[in-house]
C-alpha cells in the first residue's frame, strides 16, 4: 500500500498499471485519465480501480490524498459499487 498527496494542479501523467491497482481517493478532488486522455471525476470517498497493463493517469486541480493498493488478483466488484458521474 502506498499513500500520496496531489499537490493543486498536479498530475501524474498517462501510464500502465503494472499489477491490478486500486486508489482509493480519501481527501479532496480529482480527476483520472484513461487512455485517450478524457478525464472522470473523482472525489473523496470514491476509488479508481485499472487493471494489470490497463493505461490511466490522475490529477487535481485542488489537490487530493489517496491510498493506493496493488497486486495481483485484486476484485473491485467483489467490495465496490460503480458510481456513475454525468458528462461535464
Amino acid at each position: 500500500m502506498t499513500s500520496l498527496w496531489l499537490e493543486p494542479e498536479a498530475q501524474i501523467g498517462i501510464h500502465d498499471a503494472v499489477v491490478d491497482q486500486l486508489f482509493l481517493v480519501v481527501e479532496g478532488a480529482g480527476w483520472a485519465l484513461d487512455a485517450a486522455g478524457r478525464r472522470t471525476p473523482v472525489a473523496a470517498g470514491e476509488a479508481l480501480f485499472w487493471h494489470a497493463g490497463e493505461s490511466h493517469g490522475v490529477g487535481s486541480d485542488g489537490g487530493l490524498a489517496a491510498l493506493v493498493l496493488e497486486g495481483e488478483g485484486l476484485d473491485p466488484e467483489a467490495h465496490l459499487v460503480p458510481v456513475e458521474h454525468a458528462a461535464p
